[in-house]
Protein backbone atom coordinates (compact mmCIF):
# COMPACT_ATOMS: atom_id res chain seq x y z
CA UNK A 1 0.00 0.00 0.00
CA UNK A 2 0.97 3.81 -0.59
CA UNK A 3 0.10 5.29 2.59
CA UNK A 4 -3.11 3.94 3.44
CA UNK A 5 -1.97 0.80 5.39
CA UNK A 6 -0.61 3.19 7.86
CA UNK A 7 -3.95 4.96 8.09
CA UNK A 8 -6.58 5.11 11.56
CA UNK A 9 -8.39 1.85 11.54
CA UNK A 10 -11.38 1.26 9.11
CA UNK A 11 -9.83 4.24 7.30
CA UNK A 12 -8.48 2.06 4.43
CA UNK A 13 -11.78 -0.28 4.44
CA UNK A 14 -13.69 2.48 3.90
CA UNK A 15 -11.68 4.32 1.23
CA UNK A 16 -11.62 0.48 -0.34
CA UNK A 17 -15.51 0.30 0.09
CA UNK A 18 -15.91 3.91 -2.07
CA UNK A 19 -13.48 3.23 -4.31
CA UNK A 20 -11.29 5.88 -3.58
CA UNK A 21 -8.29 4.20 -3.94
CA UNK A 22 -6.44 4.09 -7.21
CA UNK A 23 -5.56 0.38 -8.88
CA UNK A 24 -2.52 0.04 -7.34
CA UNK A 25 -3.88 0.33 -3.77
CA UNK A 26 -6.86 -1.53 -4.43
CA UNK A 27 -5.28 -4.18 -6.15
CA UNK A 28 -2.58 -4.22 -2.77
CA UNK A 29 -5.11 -4.21 -0.11
CA UNK A 30 -7.11 -7.01 -2.07
CA UNK A 31 -3.99 -9.40 -1.55
CA UNK A 32 -3.46 -7.90 2.18
CA UNK A 33 -7.54 -8.99 2.87
CA UNK A 34 -6.48 -12.44 2.10
CA UNK A 35 -4.34 -12.92 5.63
CA UNK A 36 -5.95 -10.02 7.63
CA UNK A 37 -8.98 -11.13 10.13
CA UNK A 38 -9.01 -7.63 11.71
CA UNK A 39 -10.22 -5.69 7.78
CA UNK A 40 -12.47 -8.33 6.57
CA UNK A 41 -14.62 -8.12 9.65
CA UNK A 42 -14.32 -4.45 9.30
CA UNK A 43 -15.16 -5.02 5.42
CA UNK A 44 -18.23 -7.66 7.01
CA UNK A 45 -19.30 -4.78 9.56
CA UNK A 46 -19.45 -1.69 6.43
CA UNK A 47 -20.70 -3.58 3.61
CA UNK A 48 -24.37 -2.19 4.33
CA UNK A 49 -22.83 1.02 3.36
CA UNK A 50 -23.67 1.28 -0.44
CA UNK A 51 -27.68 0.67 0.76
CA UNK A 52 -27.43 3.39 3.05
CA UNK A 53 -25.77 6.00 0.51
CA UNK A 54 -27.86 5.28 -1.83
CA UNK A 55 -31.29 6.09 0.90
CA UNK A 56 -29.49 9.27 0.94
CA UNK A 57 -29.06 9.59 -2.75
CA UNK A 58 -33.01 9.10 -2.14
CA UNK A 59 -33.18 11.55 0.38
CA UNK A 60 -30.83 14.58 -1.59
CA UNK A 61 -32.62 13.33 -4.88
CA UNK A 62 -31.38 13.99 -8.58
CA UNK A 63 -27.99 12.87 -8.45
CA UNK A 64 -27.68 11.12 -11.80
CA UNK A 65 -26.04 7.57 -12.23
CA UNK A 66 -22.56 7.32 -11.73
CA UNK A 67 -22.04 5.41 -14.40
CA UNK A 68 -22.33 8.28 -16.89
CA UNK A 69 -19.84 10.35 -15.08
CA UNK A 70 -17.10 11.35 -17.48
CA UNK A 71 -15.09 12.98 -15.03
CA UNK A 72 -12.68 9.87 -14.32
CA UNK A 73 -13.60 9.31 -10.63
CA UNK A 74 -14.42 6.12 -11.37
CA UNK A 75 -12.16 3.07 -12.36
CA UNK A 76 -13.73 0.95 -15.91
CA UNK A 77 -15.70 2.24 -18.81
CA UNK A 78 -17.87 5.04 -19.29
CA UNK A 79 -21.06 2.63 -19.28
CA UNK A 80 -20.07 0.60 -16.40
CA UNK A 81 -17.82 -2.70 -18.43
CA UNK A 82 -15.48 -4.12 -16.21
CA UNK A 83 -12.26 -4.72 -18.74
CA UNK A 84 -10.79 -6.68 -16.07
CA UNK A 85 -12.79 -8.81 -14.17
CA UNK A 86 -10.33 -10.15 -11.58
CA UNK A 87 -8.36 -6.40 -11.07
CA UNK A 88 -11.17 -5.52 -8.51
CA UNK A 89 -10.05 -8.38 -5.92
CA UNK A 90 -11.15 -11.11 -4.40
CA UNK A 91 -13.99 -9.66 -1.52
CA UNK A 92 -15.75 -7.56 -4.19
CA UNK A 93 -18.49 -10.43 -4.26
CA UNK A 94 -19.40 -9.43 -0.47
CA UNK A 95 -21.78 -6.52 -2.43
CA UNK A 96 -23.30 -9.31 -4.43
CA UNK A 97 -26.69 -10.05 -2.37
CA UNK A 98 -26.95 -13.71 -3.22
CA UNK A 99 -23.27 -14.02 -1.70
CA UNK A 100 -24.11 -12.28 1.74
CA UNK A 101 -25.86 -14.60 3.31
CA UNK A 102 -23.05 -17.15 2.39
CA UNK A 103 -20.63 -15.67 4.52
CA UNK A 104 -19.19 -17.36 7.61
CA UNK A 105 -18.75 -16.35 11.25
CA UNK A 106 -16.18 -12.86 11.74
CA UNK A 107 -12.52 -13.92 10.90
CA UNK A 108 -13.42 -16.85 8.83
CA UNK A 109 -11.35 -16.13 5.06
CA UNK A 110 -13.55 -16.26 1.92
CA UNK A 111 -12.22 -18.40 -0.34
CA UNK A 112 -12.93 -19.95 -3.56
CA UNK A 113 -14.01 -23.22 -2.38
CA UNK A 114 -16.46 -22.14 0.17
CA UNK A 115 -18.03 -19.14 -1.87
CA UNK A 116 -17.62 -19.99 -5.39
CA UNK A 117 -15.87 -18.10 -7.69
CA UNK A 118 -17.76 -14.80 -8.99
CA UNK A 119 -18.96 -14.45 -12.33
CA UNK A 120 -18.23 -11.33 -14.75
CA UNK A 121 -21.60 -9.88 -14.01
CA UNK A 122 -21.04 -9.91 -10.33
CA UNK A 123 -17.99 -8.48 -10.10
CA UNK A 124 -19.39 -5.96 -12.94
CA UNK A 125 -22.14 -4.93 -10.39
CA UNK A 126 -19.90 -4.48 -7.29
CA UNK A 127 -17.40 -2.10 -9.04
CA UNK A 128 -20.81 -0.29 -10.33
CA UNK A 129 -22.00 0.17 -6.23
CA UNK A 130 -18.71 1.21 -5.46
CA UNK A 131 -19.00 3.69 -8.18
CA UNK A 132 -22.14 4.85 -7.14
CA UNK A 133 -20.82 4.85 -2.99
CA UNK A 134 -18.04 7.06 -4.27
CA UNK A 135 -20.26 9.46 -5.90
CA UNK A 136 -23.25 9.90 -3.13
CA UNK A 137 -20.42 9.66 -0.21
CA UNK A 138 -18.99 13.09 -1.79
CA UNK A 139 -22.94 13.95 -1.89
CA UNK A 140 -22.82 13.69 1.52
CA UNK A 141 -19.96 15.52 2.75
CA UNK A 142 -21.03 18.57 0.38
CA UNK A 143 -24.45 17.74 2.10
CA UNK A 144 -22.93 17.87 5.69
CA UNK A 145 -21.30 20.92 4.88
CA UNK A 146 -23.47 23.04 3.57
CA UNK A 147 -26.23 22.02 6.06
CA UNK A 148 -23.83 22.37 9.11
CA UNK A 149 -22.46 25.85 7.26
CA UNK A 150 -26.43 27.00 7.35
CA UNK A 151 -26.57 25.87 11.07
CA UNK A 152 -23.65 27.84 12.35
CA UNK A 153 -25.12 31.13 10.38
CA UNK A 154 -28.73 30.62 11.51
CA UNK A 155 -27.47 29.72 15.26
CA UNK A 156 -24.01 32.57 15.71
CA UNK A 157 -24.35 35.22 18.10
CA UNK A 158 -22.47 38.05 15.68
CA UNK A 159 -23.25 42.02 16.75
CA UNK A 160 -26.86 41.61 15.75
CA UNK A 161 -29.01 38.97 17.14
CA UNK A 162 -29.38 36.39 14.49
CA UNK A 163 -32.15 34.37 13.66
CA UNK A 164 -31.82 30.16 14.46
CA UNK A 165 -34.49 27.45 12.78
CA UNK A 166 -36.59 26.07 15.24
CA UNK A 167 -37.82 22.80 14.97
CA UNK A 168 -40.96 23.21 13.13
CA UNK A 169 -38.98 25.76 10.78
CA UNK A 170 -40.20 29.01 13.21
CA UNK A 171 -38.55 31.47 14.11
CA UNK A 172 -36.24 31.82 17.02
CA UNK A 173 -34.13 34.59 18.39
CA UNK A 174 -31.22 32.97 20.30
CA UNK A 175 -30.76 34.35 23.63
CA UNK A 176 -27.28 35.88 23.58
CA UNK A 177 -24.94 36.52 26.75
CA UNK A 178 -21.40 37.48 27.09
CA UNK A 179 -18.87 37.60 29.53
CA UNK A 180 -14.94 38.64 30.14
CA UNK A 181 -12.23 37.51 32.85
CA UNK A 182 -10.55 40.65 33.66
CA UNK A 183 -7.48 37.97 35.37
CA UNK A 184 -6.84 36.03 31.87
CA UNK A 185 -8.17 38.79 29.38
CA UNK A 186 -10.35 35.96 27.66
CA UNK A 187 -13.85 37.06 26.67
CA UNK A 188 -16.68 34.90 24.73
CA UNK A 189 -20.52 35.16 23.99
CA UNK A 190 -22.91 32.52 23.85
CA UNK A 191 -26.26 32.41 21.71
CA UNK A 192 -29.01 29.80 23.16
CA UNK A 193 -31.56 28.10 21.54
CA UNK A 194 -34.06 26.31 24.01
CA UNK A 195 -34.85 22.53 22.49
CA UNK A 196 -37.34 19.79 23.32
CA UNK A 197 -33.96 17.75 23.61
CA UNK A 198 -31.82 19.97 25.75
CA UNK A 199 -29.85 23.37 24.42
CA UNK A 200 -28.55 24.66 21.02
CA UNK A 201 -25.25 26.49 22.01
CA UNK A 202 -23.68 28.97 19.41
CA UNK A 203 -20.13 30.55 21.07
CA UNK A 204 -17.44 32.97 19.90
CA UNK A 205 -14.27 33.14 21.93
CA UNK A 206 -11.42 35.50 22.03
CA UNK A 207 -8.22 36.16 23.74
CA UNK A 208 -6.65 32.84 23.70
CA UNK A 209 -3.44 31.99 22.41
CA UNK A 210 -1.67 28.68 21.77
CA UNK A 211 -0.33 26.00 22.80
CA UNK A 212 -4.01 24.83 24.82
CA UNK A 213 -6.70 22.32 24.51
CA UNK A 214 -9.95 23.64 26.00
CA UNK A 215 -13.72 22.84 26.50
CA UNK A 216 -16.71 25.00 26.50
CA UNK A 217 -18.76 23.27 29.50
CA UNK A 218 -22.22 24.27 30.68
CA UNK A 219 -22.98 24.05 34.38
CA UNK A 220 -26.76 23.87 35.84
CA UNK A 221 -27.82 24.86 38.70
CA UNK A 222 -27.51 21.43 40.42
CA UNK A 223 -24.11 21.52 39.86
CA UNK A 224 -23.84 18.48 37.18
CA UNK A 225 -21.96 20.20 33.79
CA UNK A 226 -22.13 18.58 30.16
CA UNK A 227 -19.41 19.47 28.11
CA UNK A 228 -20.81 21.04 24.73
CA UNK A 229 -17.60 21.32 22.58
CA UNK A 230 -13.41 21.23 22.90
CA UNK A 231 -10.65 22.62 20.75
CA UNK A 232 -7.19 22.88 20.99
CA UNK A 233 -5.40 26.39 20.27
CA UNK A 234 -1.83 24.70 18.36
CA UNK A 235 1.37 26.08 19.16
CA UNK A 236 1.78 29.84 17.46
CA UNK A 237 -2.01 30.58 17.13
CA UNK A 238 -4.82 31.97 18.67
CA UNK A 239 -8.10 33.87 18.20
CA UNK A 240 -8.58 37.36 18.59
CA UNK A 241 -5.49 38.13 19.91
CA UNK A 242 -2.82 40.24 17.44
CA UNK A 243 -1.77 38.15 14.53
CA UNK A 244 -4.58 35.52 14.86
CA UNK A 245 -7.83 38.58 14.66
CA UNK A 246 -10.45 36.45 14.03
CA UNK A 247 -12.14 34.53 16.70
CA UNK A 248 -13.00 30.91 17.62
CA UNK A 249 -16.90 30.35 16.24
CA UNK A 250 -18.06 26.99 17.01
CA UNK A 251 -21.61 25.47 17.53
CA UNK A 252 -22.68 22.61 19.95
CA UNK A 253 -25.53 21.57 22.29
CA UNK A 254 -26.34 20.15 25.65
CA UNK A 255 -28.49 18.02 27.24
CA UNK A 256 -29.44 20.39 30.25
CA UNK A 257 -32.53 22.44 29.50
CA UNK A 258 -32.16 26.35 29.23
CA UNK A 259 -33.94 26.91 31.89
CA UNK A 260 -30.94 24.77 34.52
CA UNK A 261 -28.24 26.27 32.96
CA UNK A 262 -26.52 29.16 35.13
CA UNK A 263 -23.32 29.42 33.20
CA UNK A 264 -20.99 28.29 30.52
CA UNK A 265 -16.73 28.15 31.51
CA UNK A 266 -14.38 27.81 29.10
CA UNK A 267 -11.76 25.30 30.73
CA UNK A 268 -8.37 24.45 29.99
CA UNK A 269 -7.63 20.54 30.26
CA UNK A 270 -5.76 21.36 33.05
CA UNK A 271 -9.12 22.41 34.78
CA UNK A 272 -8.02 26.03 34.65
CA UNK A 273 -11.26 28.38 34.63
CA UNK A 274 -10.65 30.52 31.55
CA UNK A 275 -14.08 32.60 31.21
CA UNK A 276 -17.19 32.06 32.98
CA UNK A 277 -20.60 33.31 31.60
CA UNK A 278 -23.24 33.83 33.41
CA UNK A 279 -26.99 33.18 31.27
CA UNK A 280 -29.22 32.48 34.28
Amino acid sequence: MTGLMDSPPHVEVAAYILGALNKEDSEAFDRHLLDCVSCQNELREMYELPDALDALKRGLGGLGDPATTTNGAARGTANGAVSDPRADGVVTDLWSPQRRSRSSGPGHRRTSDSWGEPTREELAAARARRRRAMVLGVAAVLFIGVTGGVATSRLWPGANPVVAAGPTGAATTPDVREGTSPDTGVSGRVGLVARSWGTEVGFQLSGVTGPERCSLVAVARSGDTDIVSGWRVPPGGGFGVPGHPDPLRLTGATALARTDIVRFEVRRDDGVRLLEIPVA
